[in-house]
């Protein structure tokens, strides 16, 4: 991964790791070795961020805001 932005890693599994970097949410198959989902997220720049189950939640870099998106 290249360096800068907010990185956080959501959820990690014996299957899968779900991750933030540069205002993408990534969603990694470690079976297949492949990227399963890929969301960008530039439009509310996390600042601080947390999966719970289905629902991403995030605070705004650029209005402070807290937000919800369902990850399916």
């Amino acid at each position: 991964l290249e360096t800068g932005g907010y990185f956080k890693i959501l959820n990690a599994t014996n299957k899968e790791i779900s991750f933030i970097h540069s205002n993408h949410f990534f969603r990694y198959d470690l079976l297949s070795k492949k990227m399963v989902k890929d969301i960008d997220l530039t439009n509310y720049i996390p600042h601080q961020a947390l999966l719970e189950g289905d629902r991403l939640w995030m605070i705004a870099e650029n209005d402070g805001l807290l937000y919800g998106i369902t990850i399916q």
